[in-house]
């Protein structure tokens, strides 16, 4: 079930059965969230909604003053630990996929860490207008493919065939990886 109703999205030109408009909206989302990175998360594969995470253990990967985090895009902090200790949200910058301390201490490298958090989002509402914006540009852009079927333009010469991509559907989806930045999952994290 996506988290968002298909009813408050557009789907252009496109006449669909509820049922297809419902399959559609969940894959976009999942695309989505395949963009932010939660879809290489096991916690909650290629979905937006939240996921409570209690005590999370991990390993601090580097030294310095950022942590990166092995979940997210984190929407709530409840508490991080670092070896035991419990370092309070207040006292935390929280980025999607980092945290900072503000009193600009380093975090150690194998230094034990646990996270208890809320990864996603629990409504539609609370989804940033951002994402909502990914998802329905990647489901219009979905949408007008369903309605032309269009395939590929290709061209032989000989035994040899080229076929080339869709512009118009690259040029959506680097957008779609500019509009959600924000809560993209570091390539380092």
């Amino acid at each position: 079930m996506p988290l968002i109703d298909p009813a408050t999205l557009r789907f252009g030109d496109a006449e669909l059965s509820a049922a297809e408009q419902l399959a559609l909206v969940e894959q976009a989302e999942a695309l989505v969230a395949y963009e932010i990175g939660l879809g290489t998360l096991e916690l909650a594969p290629q979905s937006l909604q939240a996921v409570e995470l209690t005590d999370y253990g991990f390993t601090v990967p580097h030294d310095g003053p950022l942590l990166a985090l092995p979940v997210g895009p984190v929407t709530t902090l409840a508490e991080l630990q670092i070896d035991g200790q419990a370092i309070a949200p207040a006292d935390l910058i929280a980025a999607p996929w980092t945290m900072r301390r503000r009193d600009g201490e380093w975090f150690s490298c194998g230094a034990d860490a646990s996270i208890s958090a809320t990864v996603g989002w629990a409504t539609a509402a609370a989804l940033p207008e951002r994402i909502r914006a990914a998802v329905q540009l990647l489901l219009s852009d979905l949408a007008g493919l369903y309605v032309s079927r269009a395939s590929p333009a290709s061209e032989s010469i000989g035994p040899l065939q080229q076929t080339f991509g869709n512009p118009k559907r690259e040029r959506v989806h680097q957008l779609i990886g500019r509009i959600v930045s924000p809560w993209t999952r570091p390539q380092s994290a």
